[in-house]
């Protein structure tokens, strides 16, 4: 739907009338020439017309836009029924000293000439003048249309509430209506989550193989092992039919299973890395291809990041492989060989020197960013004590600069914190008579908790500063495996081996 520019300037100039700005209301409608041409009640205008309300009815077509030949029509009766009522002296300015009246005598002179003599007489009775008013009002009806009040106020708070109920906007939340994202209260109370928002349903014999939240905070891509990108709402577990190529049934699609997706940190673009090696970045929008990587590994892609700048893109691979893709040349500029085994996540440090990724070798390497050099090696639990060492299986980057750190999920009884700062990894979450395995980890969006899903069916919350366990949740018989963190909403996701992407808050 397309919506013209000269409506939005008439909602606005009933903004300002209702609110009593008239000289802005005024410049505008000089600048513009456009009038509102609407009351809030077409018989009301009527009958002021109909009773002689003339202060009312000339206020109403000041702000309007009339034809000339009707508006010397109304004109004349005012002045013929002033000069009724003896008001000789306000007949003779609105004769003598308007634009309207002007335009008369220009261009009908003798019409103006007999206004003239019936003004300047000193007795004068008109029986006919009252009897023209129901053909004037009738005229001017014509032009002028009804509009309820506040009608810009009404559209914004509806326009609101669609956004809302199709996900783009948090549900319950202050919108900051000029910048179109929700309000942060300064005296924020963070709560773990309790109960299950929304579940995503996929068909038989199909299931989400990766997921991601947009950096708003609005929206959920899954990435599917019949190769489908879709978008949803997560607040109702429904695509999101407010974009075009969904509601048509046309979606971004893979030649197989995609393994990895990630959001640009504008949310504008989508990227998707799929069983055979192959990239593609999507323009959320309309669901465009915008860039294909092909055999970007030999191997499934199983990790995908953008640079802060959306110039780089970084990958990782069942080849045992990281690599950096250029967004604008197509190609890839970097590659980190070093890992012995399949490197299941990888991510650029805030200030885009170092990339840090973990593998199933067990190991957490840290590269530098410009030359592809390994400058360190981690295990978080020392190869030399241990019989077998775990797989490291994914990593969640804490999101401010001032502590960075990453979460490190190894499918063992703990999950392990890496501080850049130190260099170093510890021990740092378990539960006591806990589950055999903390499979996957991620922080809260205000990074007070930390949020773990153990093999037991139970999601554990922490508390990030103490590290003491604060809160867990049954996820029931779910054979979920992996969360994903909302950086912006009080919500979590899970999924794993079965059909469902469920939601909590």
């Amino acid at each position: 739907m397309d919506v013209e520019s000269s409506d939005v300037i008439r909602l606005i100039q009933q903004y300002l009338k209702e609110n009593n700005l008239l000289n802005t209301l005024e410049v505008l409608q000089k600048e513009t020439g456009i009038g509102i041409n609407a009351v809030e009640s077409v018989e009301n205008f009527k009958n002021d017309i109909l009773k002689g309300r003339w202060d009312a009815v000339l206020n109403t077509v000041s702000q309007a836009e009339i034809s000339p030949s009707k508006l010397i029509d109304l004109f004349e009766q005012i002045i013929l029924e002033l000069v009724e009522l003896r008001e000789l002296g306000a007949a003779r300015s609105l004769l003598r000293q308007t634009e309207v009246m002007d335009i008369l005598r220009e261009t009908q002179q003798n019409r103006y000439l007999q206004l003239e003599n019936i003004v300047s007489r000193t007795t004068f009775t008109l029986d006919q003048a009252r009897k023209k008013r129901e053909e004037i009002a009738l005229e001017l009806v014509n032009e002028i249309s009804s509009v309820a009040p506040s009608r810009l106020l009404t559209l914004l708070n509806q326009s609101v509430k669609w956004q809302q109920s199709h996900g783009l906007l948090p549900v319950g939340s202050k919108i900051d209506l000029f910048k179109g994202v929700a309000v942060k209260s300064t005296e924020h109370v963070s709560r773990p989550v309790k109960q299950k928002l929304s579940t995503i349903k996929f068909p038989k014999g199909q299931r989400a193989e990766c997921v991601a939240y947009s950096p708003d905070g609005h929206t959920l891509v899954t990435g599917s092992a019949d190769g489908f990108v879709e978008v949803w709402n997560y607040n109702t577990g429904k695509l999101r039919k407010d974009l075009m190529y969904q509601a048509k049934n046309v979606l971004m699609m893979m030649e197989e299973s995609v393994l990895s997706v990630a959001f640009a940190n504008d949310g504008k673009l989508v990227a998707s890395g799929s069983q055979n090696g192959q990239v593609k970045v999507w323009r959320l929008s309309d669901g465009v291809c915008i860039k294909r990587y092909d055999s970007v590994h030999s191997g499934g892609v199983l990790s995908l990041y953008f640079s802060n700048d959306k110039s780089t893109l970084l990958s990782s691979g069942f080849d045992h492989t990281i690599k950096i893709m250029g967004l604008k040349s197509g190609k890839i500029i970097r590659e980190f060989r070093g890992h012995t085994s399949y490197v299941n996540a990888a991510v650029f440090t805030p200030d885009m020197t170092n990339v840090i990724s973990g593998s199933s070798d067990g190991s957490i390497r840290i590269w530098e960013q410009s030359t592809g050099r390994c400058i360190q090696v981690l295990y978080p639990i020392d190869p030399k004590s241990a019989l077998s060492i775990p797989q490291v299986s994914s990593l969640c980057p804490y999101p401010y600069q001032k502590e960075y750190c990453v979460l490190i999920s190894n499918n063992t009884e703990s999950i392990y914190l890496y501080k850049l700062d130190t260099g170093k990894i510890e021990k740092a979450f378990s539960v006591e008579d806990g589950p055999k395995k903390l499979m996957s980890a991620v922080f809260s969006h205000d990074c007070v908790y930390v949020y773990a899903l153990g093999d037991n069916g139970t999601m554990y919350c922490f508390d990030f500063k103490t590290r003491k366990l604060s809160d867990s949740i049954k996820v029931g018989d779910l054979k979920h495996t992996t969360l994903v963190q909302n950086t912006v909403e009080n919500t979590v996701s899970s999924f794993g081996n079965d059909r469902y992407v469920t939601t909590w808050s």
